[in-house]
């Protein structure tokens, strides 16, 4: 591993070497069109020479060491410096290319100088290993087949003998390890349990009659938290549907006013000629359609149940109200007036056959001057033609009044004549 960091570097350090004066080697890709970067030297040697041109044959190459070749390309004037663009063809399938840079003047102005480029990253390159590659493959043939295999595992190399005896005792195990603590709420409940889990099958013979006879004894202890057992009143058995005397005396004479002496009689008292309960005395005021039925104090208004009629009438006058038509000239500052100024603020029209797209559209409007629209917001009804601009809203950039037409930021759909809309 030590070994490939230290080429990487190498090579990244000839990758991004630059041309200088003499020979100097670079790393390029093989195949790929590649920009070099050179200085050239005034004929003394000691400046750079920064007005050279090419004359056409001044940049030659070698593929391979083969025959010399005028490149493709001349090179570039950069200032300072100078580039030459060596084509995708000029770098294929080659091992390495020769540049040659010669002033071919008879006087020479600059100083000649060449460069060598190594390529890589194919099979005909110089180097097949590809330094564009961020992560390589794991040539896995590099890797012993088996290296961990059962065979190299002792036999039996864990077995009963190399556990110590009572290597999970109790004195490994914390006090109550498994717990009320350590069980989720309701950790075996009726969803935990097979159907029938415990029934008859599952108990002894009398199991079942030891249960009933603990409860009995039980409930009759610590009555706290029991059901009362209906079949069984003051210590007397009961038949079905048979309440006895003792569930009798239990509701002769229990409910009673100055006047009653059973349920019935007093229910009957609580009651008046209409089958009505007689607040009467609650309120200290008789109730009687003459007094106008005076108020009952209640905890909420919703625990009034207002009759099918009145429930009808209700919400017919609430709609009415609403169904109002604005007069001309509604009171100032009342709700007639504010929804008027509202309604007046509010364009509504549809869209015209004429130009329809995503960014314009011709309307029914009657536009008075140009650009009339011009920063309100367009929104589109819900109740409009096509169904994908519904509700969609969008700002208005242009107004013109032949043909009332629109022109807004794009919309997701254009729309189609008669789609309805608003202008706020």
């Amino acid at each position: 591993m030590k070994k490939f960091k230290i080429l990487l570097l190498a090579l990244s350090l000839l990758l991004y070497s630059t041309l200088s004066y003499g020979t100097s080697t670079i790393m390029v890709k093989s195949g790929v069109e590649y920009i070099i970067s050179f200085p050239l030297f005034e004929v003394d040697g000691v400046d750079f020479k920064i007005d050279a041109t090419d004359g056409g044959i001044d940049c030659s190459i070698r593929r391979d060491q083969g025959g010399t070749n005028t490149a493709t390309n001349d090179f570039v004037d950069r200032g300072s410096t100078y580039s030459l663009t060596i084509t995708a063809a000029e770098m294929d399938n080659i091992k390495q290319l020769t540049l040659d840079i010669i002033d071919q003047d008879t006087s020479k102005v600059f100083l000649d100088t060449m460069c060598v480029m190594d390529t890589y990253g194919s099979a005909t390159a110089q180097h097949a290993f590809d330094l564009n590659t961020a992560t390589q493959d794991v040539n896995v043939a590099s890797i012993d087949s088996g290296a961990i295999t059962a065979a190299s595992i002792a036999a039996d190399a864990i077995t009963s003998a190399k556990i110590a005896d009572n290597a999970i005792a109790a004195e490994h195990i914390a006090a109550d390890a498994i717990g009320a603590s350590e069980l989720a709420a309701d950790a075996i409940g009726a969803s935990e349990l097979a159907t029938n889990a415990i029934g008859s099958a599952e108990l002894a013979a009398t199991a079942a009659t030891k249960i009933v006879d603990d409860w009995e004894t039980q409930s009759q202890a610590d009555p706290t938290g029991f059901h009362v057992n209906v079949l069984e009143v003051a210590g007397t058995s009961q038949t079905a549907n048979d309440n006895g005397a003792d569930i009798n005396t239990i509701l002769t004479g229990t409910v009673t006013d100055a006047q009653g002496t059973n349920v019935a009689t007093d229910v009957a008292a609580m009651i008046d000629a209409n089958n009505r309960i007689d607040v009467g005395s609650w309120l200290g005021t008789a109730v009687t359609l003459g007094n106008s039925a005076p108020d009952v104090n209640v905890a909420s208004e919703d625990n009034i149940d207002f009759g099918a009629t009145k429930k009808t009438s209700l919400e017919t006058a609430v709609d009415d109200a609403f169904d109002n038509v604005i007069t001309a000239s509604p009171t100032t500052g009342s709700r007639d007036d504010v929804l008027d100024r509202q309604e007046e603020s509010i364009v509504n029209g549809s869209a015209a056959t004429g130009t329809l797209s995503t960014t314009e559209m011709t309307t029914d409007l009657t536009i008075t001057v140009n650009d009339q629209m011009n920063g309100r917001i367009l929104t589109f009804r819900k109740d409009t033609t096509t169904a994908a601009l519904r509700g969609q809203q969008t700002d208005i950039v242009d107004t013109v009044t032949t043909n009332g037409k629109l022109t807004f930021t794009a919309l997701t759909t254009a729309p189609v004549n008669g789609d309805k809309f608003e202008i706020n």
